[in-house]
């Protein structure tokens, strides 16, 4: 799950084509296809018992680079 917004003023967002990039990278990292979704559209679903699933069990994880 990727941000909407930035967190920090030294944080970047997010365009469509670092959204592209990293699907790409974990599809090929994984060996499968994904589905990368923003918090936002999580959020906004219908689907009440995805989100709740989703958001309840989502950790960040931090790349040091």
């Amino acid at each position: 799950m990727l941000p909407t917004k930035p967190k920090r003023a030294d944080s970047v967002s997010w365009g469509i084509l670092e959204f592209s990039r990293m699907k790409r990278e974990l599809e090929n990292l994984l060996g499968r296809k994904v589905d990368l979704l923003t918090k936002k559209s999580i959020e906004q679903s219908h689907n009440w018992i995805r989100q709740r699933e989703i958001l309840g069990t989502a950790q960040v994880i931090y790349v040091a680079g």
